[in-house]
């Protein structure tokens, strides 16, 4: 089947009718958000399925199904290791959500297309009898792909999440988000030393017309030539640079004293 990428090309180009987004935010979690928003004006009908929900999805979202937390469902955990350990259900959800497994056969009878898939033990059973393999999987062949290009003073940009950062999940978590380390952008000792730059000062990361401002933290476990924003703690998120990035890398300079930290 097509990836994130592939189906987010083919909504913005009108080809996609209906759009069903179970646990995921094209906006927030695709590489290219600008891509996403695109494809999201195009779809006629968007049904998004989760615990919660952004206001930027909220304002096209065509109707939002509320489901249940894990503790609020009996469900299986998979450890590292591929070691599945079953749940049961701790507390009640609030009125009107339901699990993920009952939203899906209910739209597929709703189209016609019976699952056959009544509770949750029927399902656990197809589970059990999919699953069952005499070999272990095959590593899978992955490509290597080709190395980012830089020019002169030009640095390769690495991005994630952090633990905590402005996910719709953590809305109205005060006291944790409390907890969590203020943003900042990561640099090589090499890098930091051949800029002039000091732990601590502001500086800003740009590509094409994307900024975000940080202080910096110079770490000696960063690889040369590279520099990491966070993904999703700014106001202009990080993976805004990535998408701009198109196979180029970014740049690093000071920040201006008049410039305020994008957190």
């Amino acid at each position: 089947g097509d990836d994130l990428e592939e189906i987010l090309t083919r909504c913005s180009k009108g080809d996609v009718d209906v759009l069903h987004l179970v646990g995921i935010d094209p906006v927030r979690d695709s590489t290219s958000p600008e891509l996403a928003r695109k494809a999201l004006k195009k779809v006629g009908t968007i049904i998004v399925q989760d615990l919660s929900i952004s206001p930027e999805l909220a304002e096209v979202a065509t109707v939002v199904l509320p489901v249940t937390a894990s503790q609020e469902r009996a469900g299986t955990h998979t450890d590292w290791e591929g070691r599945p350990s079953r749940f049961s259900k701790a507390v009640d959800g609030p009125k009107l959500v339901r699990d993920d497994w009952e939203l899906a056969s209910a739209l597929a009878g709703f189209i016609g297309a019976d699952l056959g898939l009544d509770d949750l033990e029927a399902i656990r059973a197809e589970q059990d009898a999919l699953a069952m393999r005499g070999t272990a999987h095959a590593w899978p062949t992955v490509p290597t792909p080709e190395a980012l290009a830089v020019k002169g003073d030009e640095l390769r940009l690495v991005t994630h999440r952090m633990l905590l950062d402005d996910d719709p999940m953590l809305e109205g978590a005060t006291d944790l988000l409390a907890t969590a380390p203020a943003p900042y952008v990561a640099l090589s000792t090499e890098d930091a030393e051949a800029r002039g730059l000091q732990d601590g000062q502001l500086v800003t990361v740009s590509i094409k017309k994307v900024d975000v401002t940080l202080p910096l933290r110079v770490e000696s476990d960063i690889v040369a030539g590279s520099v990491f924003v966070p993904s999703n703690s700014t106001a202009t998120p990080g993976r805004e640079l990535m998408a701009a990035r198109k196979g180029g890398a970014v740049t690093l300079a000071a920040a201006d004293v008049a410039e305020e930290v994008t957190a």
